[in-house]
């Protein structure tokens, strides 16, 4: 019965994600098998995969902001050993802060900067988005040692169920000038 449920729930989630190269569409109820078609089951599912992709969205600018030298020459910020110190304080540690007040303080340069940028309306909204993020970090990174072997990897899988997702993880992501078809890299 479990089994059956994970590979319904699969085939639900590879339907409504799209399967093709390029083009991501949102499922057809008709097109899942009859015991799929419940409105209010697939509208949770899309619920919660647009607040997870969100959420995977301002993961990378809260990484590219403690970590980029595009828009700052302060020195990187490793995010495990900041989210380390933002439990253990209670607040953003100094390095981070100034981070990402140069972050929010910047010019957008570049494609991907200015992406980024654009996300970012003020200083306070990009510290809760550090926050949500070194939340997740410290759990994965700290609170699992709590764990050990079978037990962590279980925990820490239960945290990626949870957690934002990326929508750029394909192995040509990220790459501006040059483009990718079918996974293999060309230059333009």
């Amino acid at each position: 019965m479990r089994s059956s449920r994970i590979i319904d729930h699969a085939t639900a989630l590879l339907l409504a994600g799209g399967l093709c190269y390029g083009q991501v569409r949102e499922a057809a109820q008709e097109e899942l098998p009859e015991r799929l078609r419940d409105a209010r089951w697939l509208a949770g599912i899309k619920n919660v995969t647009a607040q997870r992709v969100r959420d995977g969205e301002w993961d990378h600018v809260v990484f590219y902001a403690l970590q980029s030298r595009r828009f700052t020459e302060l020195p990187p910020v490793e995010p495990g050993v900041s989210a380390r110190q933002w439990k253990r304080q209670r607040r953003i540690p100094d390095d981070a802060a100034a981070r990402l007040r140069a972050f929010v303080a910047s010019r957008a340069t570049g494609v991907r900067h200015t992406a980024m940028r654009a996300m970012v309306q003020d200083e306070e909204q990009l510290n809760l988005e550090y926050a949500r993020a070194m939340r997740f970090l410290y759990e994965k990174e700290w609170t699992s040692r709590e764990h050990e072997g079978a037990a962590r990897r279980e925990y820490v899988a239960g945290l990626y169920q949870r957690r934002g997702h990326s929508t750029d993880t394909d192995n040509c992501g990220g790459q501006i000038r040059r483009g990718c078809r079918g996974g293999h890299w060309y230059r333009s």
